[in-house]
């Protein structure tokens, strides 16, 4: 047979996860795992095929998961890594497939980021503050931009607006001291 450990896996978005494999007996042909996952936009795997023989089939291989952060809010979502067996070896051609089922974990919540968060002008000058979301949105972000200082700073902007594809991109809030 094959052991295959662990068959339920968390993993959080930007992790690392082990699965370790090792046959229980020694093959008389090639054992080929073939190795896929049911949604490959959210894990990364270090191998799509491991192969056992006479010399190997007793230490331990492993598959390194890497659970890819897609910035998006959304669910924790369930993948299916795949082990298809083949062998000449009818001992383990007739094995089923193998699943190992893993839970992703989405742990991106909405923010924005300004930088820097205390900033002092002198009269005359002029100065910006960087600003950008820390997760992509599914419609437009605009942050209307309220000068409460209207007798110290001119704004030149009074809004700023990402959308999904401007999330990321640094926008600026532009000032002049008075």
């Amino acid at each position: 047979g094959i052991i295959i450990n662990p068959l339920e896996i968390v993993i959080k978005e930007d992790s690392k996860s082990d699965i370790n494999m090792v046959l229980t007996s020694k093959p008389s042909s090639d054992v080929r795992l073939i190795i896929t996952t049911s949604i490959f936009e959210e894990i990364i795997l270090s191998h799509d095929l491991i192969i056992f023989n006479k010399n190997n089939w007793n230490l331990p291989q492993k598959l390194l998961i890497s659970a890819i952060n897609d910035y998006l809010i959304n669910q924790d979502k369930y993948i299916y890594i795949n082990f298809n067996i083949f062998s000449e070896d009818l001992n383990y051609n007739s094995l089923q497939d193998i699943k190992v089922r893993v839970l992703k974990i989405n742990d991106d919540k909405p923010d924005i980021i300004v930088s820097p968060m205390v900033l002092s002008i002198d009269e005359g000058k002029t100065g910006k503050i960087d600003v950008f979301l820390k997760t992509k949105p599914e419609k437009n972000v605009i942050i209307k931009i309220v000068n409460k200082n209207v007798n110290q700073l001119n704004l030149y902007n009074e809004k700023i607006t990402f959308t999904n594809k401007t999330w990321n991109s640094k926008q600026h809030i532009k000032f002049q001291g008075i």
